[in-house]
């Protein structure tokens, strides 16, 4: 891997293929602590920013002549559970990166994802 200075910033998004059986808000899954143990190891390696899990209620907004629609389902088949920020030199090597998620074992899906370079006018907005 690069030197940490040339690293970008990527975002990995969890999808899952639908919200499945709810669960009381706040209650962890039962896997929760194997994701946080791999989470943990990229950050000792200095190649996580953080990210967060999401809970499965929520609303998706569309433009004002549509109504918002309960829950935060892409097309109604699948659900984002979550993200987090990786630091990767390429697209190549954020996906080797993915790889690792423990969600692969199952039926969670990984999208990578370059995150924009923002002028620096507008960077103070966004931080």
């Amino acid at each position: 891997m690069s030197h940490p200075s040339a690293q970008i910033p990527y975002l990995l998004i969890f999808r899952s293929p639908d919200a499945g059986p709810t669960r009381p808000e706040g209650e962890l899954p039962e896997n929760f602590a194997v994701w946080m143990a791999w989470i943990d190891g990229l950050k000792a390696k200095g190649l996580s920013l953080g990210g967060h899990p999401l809970e499965d209620e929520g609303r998706v907004l569309r433009p004002r002549d549509q109504p918002a629609t309960d829950g935060p389902f892409a097309e109604g088949k699948e659900v984002v559970g979550g993200t987090l920020i990786i630091l990767a030199p390429n697209l190549d090597e954020a996906c080797e990166i993915g790889r690792g998620c423990p969600g692969l074992n199952s039926d969670i899906s990984v999208e990578v994802r370059r995150l924009m370079t923002v002028p620096e006018r507008f960077a103070r907005t966004l931080s």
